[in-house]
């Protein structure tokens, strides 16, 4: 049958419209081969091609089309289109502002360049043009979703979570507008809502693997965490290159223990085209896991950080001079930025020193990136002379903020755990820069001048696994704040129990299957003994029955392995009266677990590695004055353990007067602590100055 070009056309665009898309692309070809220049053919043909996820000749073909006709409506906006699923945001945003030149009543196109906005981090701008759609069309369903979770980025959350409901009463069944309701939701923290408007979009489209991957994100968050794995795993079979699903999966193997997969899962996020602020948080994901890992070595580690260091400093803008008075003598400006100022390691390592500091030596101000304030919070905003609320803040903002508060020294605490600020760190605001304190090692950051560590944490010849210059605090890195109004120590479990009960609360991420060998080897030499492990994920049947396995392979049967999950703090420390001696992870070893521990009067057997991470043991029971317990290796870390077991009364006396020590050692000493640090920090100042071209004289 031979057809006219507009019969082509018009049996093509039939054919596109119901999804035939074999046919469709036939027939615009059939079309383009007798009118080469046929416009309307080349754009379709190539938003067929862009539909086949073809993106270059996509945009070949509209380009083509464009430029034989410029101001036909729908070009731009369909080459905005290609552009944006390209990556090339900036280009798309110029491209769907030219539709809008040519049809400023074009709702899509308002749209999609808000999309486009919001991609490029531009959230006010984005909200804008949402708006502008919805005025046009007030109707506008997608556009009253979109909008809704550019407010919730804003902070708007109650705005955000009424405009996707709004959406949701307008087009009840679109999976898209279901599945943005339970984003914002789940922001808001209505867990029980976010669940179900997710399932309610896999009602409508079994295959939207991002709704279960997110339905699996929020399962997990309420510790549903069987289910939660099966969602995210489904997920993955529908979408195996889905970056966010390989970082959701990575994360939950990383909370039960299974490091060496969970890895694996982080690196096919990043292989899998995870780009932007994405990327970077799936790295800091990946590289905090790899502290878990067996056999790393602190080389290994130090690379892997400099990968991440090189794509902040790619982003980061140029570093101009900096202000700060060149003065070697006079009070320093102390910046600390963190977003753990609560009841966290952070908190409890930090107060004492802001409690302590002399005011004519130091002016601390606190960027707070907090979301919860509790009795700390109070403590340790006390104890500096400012107090910046700054989680509102993009990087470049904070970076402005810290330059016009001329702070001298900069201090990281928080590495590259969750919502860090190393990318505000890369802008380098302050002359001096430091990290300390809740990461276990190197940033990897040429920005990143310190390290604040001990002799103990990075000994003399060790400084080559680190980006950073290393300073050494004399006795330990930090300062041990115990918590109030804890338990008294109670008398030996063993005495009243007739067995002997090892325990440690830490984390199943710390729990690998070294550590877990070790432990069958002291149980299987302490006939009766018990071994009590408690934190959050042990709770869950399926990292029981993981734990339990492992167990169970070398010889321990699983009722002599007693595994609790989450409780309160309060209720976490009154359990150390049911624990005879704590046993430390390896090689990642407990830090404010180990402080908590001695406080409640029970022994820590240890055994230091080569890395950071595996070193906290050594240095928390040196400055605790307990170095009895530190193993030489993994054979002594054994002996100690069974030797413990074998003069019960001893280890009574132990427990006894264990508290005492603790809190006259060094370990809890807030003035000596601060004295010090003054100190060092002086230090690290004075070279500064020393290096500005103009010099100093000493006093």
């Amino acid at each position: 049958m031979q057809f006219t070009v507009p019969q082509a056309m018009e049996a093509a665009v039939a054919h596109h419209q119901a999804g035939r898309l074999a046919e469709a692309e036939a027939l615009y070809r059939q079309v383009l081969a007798a009118a080469p220049h046929h416009a309307d053919a080349l754009h379709l043909l190539g938003v067929l091609a862009s539909q086949c996820r073809q993106h270059a000749p996509a945009l070949e073909l509209i380009q083509q089309a464009i430029a034989i006709s410029p101001a036909s409506l729908n070009f731009q906006l369909n080459l905005g289109n290609v552009l944006l699923a390209s990556g090339r945001r900036t280009e798309a945003i110029a491209a769907f502002h030219n539709e809008l030149r040519l049809n400023p009543r074009s709702t899509i196109a308002y749209n999609n360049l808000a999309a486009a906005l919001s991609q490029e981090g531009r959230a006010a701008e984005a909200v804008e043009h949402f708006r502008k759609a919805i005025a046009l069309e007030p109707g506008y369903a997608e556009a009253h979703s979109n909008l809704g979770i550019e407010l919730a980025k804003l902070g708007f959350t109650e705005e955000s979570v009424a405009s996707c409901a709004h959406a949701a009463e307008i087009a009840p069944q679109h999976p898209e507008v279901q599945y943005n309701l339970g984003a914002v939701q789940r922001q808001a923290g209505d867990k029980a809502a976010a669940t179900a408007a997710y399932r309610s979009a896999l009602a409508l489209d079994p295959r939207h693997f991002k709704a279960l991957n997110d339905l699996g994100a929020a399962l997990l968050e309420s510790d549903e965490w069987t289910e939660a794995e099966l969602c995210i795993r489904h997920a993955l079979e529908l979408a195996p290159d889905f970056s966010q699903a390989h970082n959701n999966l990575a994360g939950h193997l990383k909370d039960s223990g299974r490091i060496d997969e969970a890895v694996l899962h982080y690196r096919r996020a990043l292989e899998h085209g995870a780009h932007g602020r994405d990327a970077e948080i799936i790295r800091c994901n990946l590289l905090v896991t790899l502290h878990y890992q067996e056999g790393i070595t602190q080389a290994e580690l130090r690379a892997e950080h400099e990968r991440l260091a090189q794509f902040h400093s790619a982003a980061a803008p140029a570093c101009p001079p900096h202000a700060n008075l060149v003065d070697p003598a006079r009070p320093l400006r102390l910046g600390m930025v963190s977003p753990h100022f609560a009841s966290h390691p952070v908190g409890h390592f930090l107060v004492r020193l802001l409690e302590n500091l002399s005011a004519t030596e130091c002016e601390v101000i606190c960027y707070s990136d907090t979301t919860r304030s509790d009795a700390l919070t109070a403590r340790l905003c006390a104890g500096a002379a400012h107090w910046r609320e700054t989680r509102s803040m993009n990087d470049a903002e904070l970076a402005a903020l810290v330059r016009r508060d001329a702070v001298d020294i900069l201090f990281d605490l928080a590495g590259c755990t969750a919502n860090n600020r190393l990318a505000m760190f890369a802008h380098k605001p302050a002359p001096v820069q430091v990290t300390w304190l809740d990461y276990v090692g190197t940033t990897g950051m040429p920005e990143m001048d310190y390290l604040l560590a001990d002799p103990m944490e990075v000994p003399e010849g060790a400084e080559n696994g680190y980006r950073e210059k290393i300073l050494r605090m004399p006795k330990d890195y930090i300062c041990f704040d115990p918590p109030a109004d804890t338990p008294a120590v109670g008398p030996l479990p063993a005495l009243t129990s007739g067995h002997v009960t090892f325990g440690s609360f830490n984390i199943p991420a710390k729990t690998g299957p070294q550590v877990v060998t070790l432990w069958a080897r002291i149980l299987a030499q302490v006939p009766g003994a018990r071994l009590l492990l408690k934190n959050r994920g042990f709770d869950n049947e399926a990292v029981r029955r993981h734990y339990h396995s492992l167990f169970e392979g070398h010889g321990i049967a699983a009722e002599r392995v007693d595994l609790e999950g989450w409780c309160p703090r309060e209720e976490l420390l009154a359990a150390y009266g049911r624990v005879d001696i704590g046993l430390d992870t390896l090689p990642y070893n407990g830090g404010l677990t180990t402080c908590e521990s001695l406080w409640m009067g029970v022994p820590v057997v240890t055994c230091p590695g080569e890395r950071f991470a595996g070193r906290h043991g050594l240095t928390h029971l040196t400055a605790a004055g307990m170095p009895a317990t530190i193993a030489r290796d993994h054979a002594h870390y054994v002996e100690l353990a069974v030797a413990l077991t074998r003069d019960l009364e001893a280890l009574a006396l132990m427990r006894s007067g264990m508290r005492e020590r603790i809190a006259t050692s060094p370990l809890c000493d807030g003035a000596q602590f601060a004295r010090s640090f003054e100190k060092i920090m002086r230090g690290a100042w004075r070279s500064w100055c020393a290096q500005q071209p103009q010099g100093f004289l000493s006093a």
